[in-house]
């Protein structure tokens, strides 16, 4: 009977550790993303400026951006609903690499059409991932792991508030 108490409380030990391990992880994938959003939208009119479009234009590209993001939200949430091999884990990664590779495809063109769809597509792609970075936690709390997600949010913060 020792040797089964034991045994729990070993389980018990592991699965902590496990939750802390998956903590830190998802407190890191939150700081990646919000150092990303603070990069790319925080200084989206400076940089668009800097590249000299107007203010006009500047103004119509976050706006096509945020339309482009809630369409692609509702497209994308229905894809990984309906994937039986793409979970929000893995479309988040794919999603990160997609958006790193446009937003370098942006520094290669300036001030013409092509630099300002890339933009769009860029910031959008980003803004598209927050929902499944927030569902993320809540599918590892339905699964049995203990996420603290005002810790990852509140570490996604920070690091929003150190690359600014």
């Amino acid at each position: 009977m020792a040797g089964t108490r034991e045994g729990c409380h070993r389980a018990e030990r592991g699965r902590a550790m496990d939750n802390r391990t998956l903590n830190v992880k998802y407190a890191v994938v939150n700081a990646a993303f919000f150092m990303f959003v603070c990069a790319s939208s925080g200084y989206a009119y400076n940089y668009l400026s800097a590249a000299g479009l107007a203010d006009g234009t500047i103004g119509i590209i976050i706006a096509a951006a945020s339309v482009l993001s809630a369409i692609g939200q509702a497209v994308f949430s229905g894809v990984v609903d309906r994937s039986k091999t793409l979970d929000e884990k893995g479309f988040i990664s794919i999603l990160m690499v997609v958006t790193v590779a446009l937003s370098l495809a942006v520094l290669l063109f300036t001030g013409n059409f092509l630099f300002m769809a890339l933009f769009v597509v860029a910031v959008a792609s980003k803004t598209v991932g927050l929902p499944f970075l927030n569902s993320m936690a809540f599918i590892y709390e339905h699964t049995g792991h203990s996420i603290n997600y005002g810790l990852g949010r509140g570490v996604g913060s920070a690091a929003y508030a150190v690359g600014g």
